[in-house]
């Protein structure tokens, strides 16, 4: 398990921050599963190795792109935009709309608007963006 850029200020002993990180994705799934409890997990290998996880509700009215996540060390080569790109190729041949919220902070926004996506509204936290059903 990797350390997280947030958590590194504790500078908590390894098994301490291992156990940390556990409890934090557990908690991220819990909440997910709640929200959204008939959505995929996929975890991203590449190479056989784990690099990340794609969360995604594939639903009957909607496609809802929860939670994408690349280790640092993937991120910035193009792996998170053909994930991103074959979901909303997925949603496409469904004929689905599919939304997604992100912090207002985050630095890619261009990007997501690069995919695709419009922003349907700005919370002053959390940009909820989407990318119409017939979006190519």
């Amino acid at each position: 398990m990797t350390q997280s850029k947030v958590l590194e200020p504790l500078q908590l002993p390894v098994g301490q921050m291992e156990q940390l990180l556990r409890m934090q994705f557990a908690g991220q799934r819990m909440q997910y599963h709640d929200q959204y409890s008939t959505a995929d997990f996929d975890v991203v290998l590449r190479g056989g190795v784990p690099i990340g996880s794609l969360y995604a509700l594939r639903g009957p009215q909607e496609y809802v792109l929860i939670d994408i996540a690349l280790l640092p060390e993937c991120r910035g080569s193009g792996i998170g935009t053909q994930l991103v790109n074959a979901l909303i190729s997925e949603a496409n041949a469904a004929k689905k709309k599919l939304e997604a919220h992100v912090l207002k902070s985050n630095r890619a926004w261009r990007l997501w608007q690069r995919l695709g996506f419009e922003l349907v509204d700005d919370d002053g936290v959390y940009l909820h963006i989407r990318v119409p059903a017939d979006f190519t």
